[in-house]
């Protein structure tokens, strides 16, 4: 923070100087820096990195079962424990809350989209 008051019309070209920026240094050529890195910047591969976990599947098809067999409610011990899964399987919007249009409960349900997912999972694994 710079204690520069605005300046007055008497007294502005005094006070000035010390409240503007200081000229900025020319920067050196990059190529004449020699690094002793042996890092390789390239990319080996193009395309997109796998991020899941492994088993992720696995730990989906579960939770759907849970939500289909009996539900969970949003603050229940399930809930804490497995928090990003139900986080991830909500945004896939795979489980609600949402009874109808204007209606919300406590509890996870499963939806229609989560539960051609669940079926077609079943099928294939």
């Amino acid at each position: 923070m710079t204690n520069c008051r605005l300046p007055v019309e008497t007294d502005w070209e005094n006070e000035l100087d010390k409240c503007l920026p200081k000229p900025r240094r020319v920067q050196a050529d990059p190529s004449s820096f020699a690094s002793n890195s042996t890092a390789n910047t390239k990319l080996d591969t193009r395309g997109l990195t796998l991020t899941d976990k492994p088993g992720i599947e696995k730990q989906l098809i579960d939770l759907l079962d849970y939500a289909w067999q009996d539900g969970f409610e949003v603050q229940s011990r399930y809930f804490r424990e497995h928090a990003e899964l139900v986080a991830m399987a909500a945004s896939l919007q795979l489980i609600t809350t949402r009874v109808n249009r204007d209606v919300f409960s406590s509890t996870w349900q499963i939806t229609a989209k989560g539960h051609r997912w669940l079926n077609e999972a079943k099928e294939l694994g």
